[in-house]
């Protein structure tokens, strides 16, 4: 993610290239989404049991934005992520996750669980369809990116046309 896109098949190539830039942007968007969707939490108490991660409305709801916001910048050349704003975020939200009781075991366990990572695949590519999405069509892609941004949508917020 943190390289250039360039012109042509090597620079789509290059930008959507799994690595640590690439696992960087997950992280960073994981984090941020994981601290605003505990904030509700908050008020239970450090003595409450807490929902599993993946059951926990808000932070779905953003992680499923960052889903479909990384498949969007993927498949389309003029989007990117907002990456410098998802970073910042990131140290505020992890130490305020933490806040709310959920242990650095937890939200591993939670990022690496084979089973949330086949639930969000699917929903994210269902609602790409939904939206009229066709895989290897670039510009259906950008389309719905652009619709997103200009609606200041979760997914449009994580996302910006160059």
């Amino acid at each position: 993610m943190a390289a250039a896109r360039g012109s042509g098949a090597a620079g789509r190539r290059r930008a959507g290239a799994p690595g640590a830039a690439g696992r960087g942007w997950r992280a960073a968007a994981l984090a941020l989404l994981l601290a605003a969707g505990l904030a509700p939490l908050a008020a239970a108490g450090p003595g409450a049991s807490r929902p599993p991660l993946g059951e926990v409305a808000y932070i779905w709801d953003w992680l499923f934005a960052a889903a479909v916001g990384d498949r969007i910048r993927n498949n389309c050349p003029t989007i990117a992520p907002r990456l410098f704003v998802v970073l910042r975020k990131r140290d505020e939200l992890v130490e305020h996750a933490r806040g709310l009781g959920y242990s650095e075991a937890e939200i591993r366990a939670f990022i690496d669980d084979p089973a949330e990572k086949v639930r969000m695949r699917d929903a994210a590519r269902a609602y790409l369809a939904r939206h009229g999405v066709t895989r290897g069509d670039a510009e259906s892609y950008c389309r719905l990116g652009r619709a997103e941004i200009a609606a200041g949508s979760r997914i449009g917020q994580l996302i910006y046309e160059h």
